[in-house]
């Protein structure tokens, strides 16, 4: 794997070389050399300002811009967010000898001309903070995060909160299983069972319960009759393990 990356690199600077000798002889085009990967870093390059086109209504909603292409730049977009959208481009600015491109350094004169750029065409457009799916932030506060850095902190959040949810839903249904087997589950339980108890009955709940439970057993021909013969056989016969030749009840086990 390490040999394919090693191979790949080698033929992606060497193209960068023959791209940079091609276009040596223009006028506009200093040349900044990285020591570390020995080319050429100020080749021309076109920053684009594009729109987010509403495919309904045709209504710009955002301005972006960027160093890729469109087709690349849409493909970090969240598309569930922006399902019915496309990306319009609206214009380029190339870079110059006067305004050179140094992604490298902080300071690059390109890209603070191309986030301002942005940034004029946005409020142009009118698209700062309309909606959720509008610009929610000046490019020029941006740039000091890196570019396109919002997009990118917002996907690393949601990873990260994603992430964070399943640690603790693991963490609540271990802390869950724990509380079961040491029985503190069940004394909760019974704790409350106990504090539920007392307020119903200071409260009439059970008076007023065993009054209706009462009044329609009493509809009932022989339902009372019958669990008078229960209640009695239960404290005579039952809880004192004694069997009676005149119980029906115990007769009938």
């Amino acid at each position: 794997m390490r040999n394919k990356i090693e191979n790949w690199k080698r033929i992606f600077l060497s193209r960068i070389a023959e791209l940079w000798e091609d276009s040596n002889d223009e006028p506009g085009y200093g040349a900044v050399v990285d020591t570390r990967i020995n080319i050429k870093m100020n080749t021309p390059i076109v920053g684009r300002i594009y729109h987010v086109v509403d495919k309904t209504t045709g209504e710009v909603i955002k301005v972006g811009s960027t160093v890729c292409a469109l087709n690349t730049r849409w493909y970090k977009y969240d598309k569930k967010k922006y399902s019915n959208h496309f990306l319009s481009l609206t214009r380029e600015i190339k870079s110059s000898d006067a305004d050179r491109y140094e992604p490298n350094k902080s300071d690059c004169p390109f890209l603070w001309h191309l986030v301002a750029a942005e940034h004029l065409e946005m409020l142009g457009a009118n698209t700062y903070r309309i909606s959720r799916l509008s610009n929610q932030q000046s490019p020029l506060d941006q740039k000091f995060v890196g570019f396109d850095g919002v997009d990118f902190a917002s996907t690393a959040g949601r990873i990260g909160g994603s992430i964070r949810s399943r640690a603790k839903m693991k963490s609540c249904a271990m802390q869950g299983n724990r509380n079961i087997e040491s029985g503190l589950l069940l004394s909760i339980c019974a704790e409350g069972g106990k504090v539920q108890g007392r307020r119903a009955a200071s409260s009439g709940q059970i008076q007023a319960i065993g009054l209706t439970q009462g009044r329609k057993n009493a509809s009932v021909p022989g339902r009372m009759t019958g669990l008078g013969q229960l209640a009695m056989h239960n404290r005579w016969h039952v809880k004192r393990n004694m069997i009676s030749t005149t119980c029906k009840l115990c007769k009938e086990k």
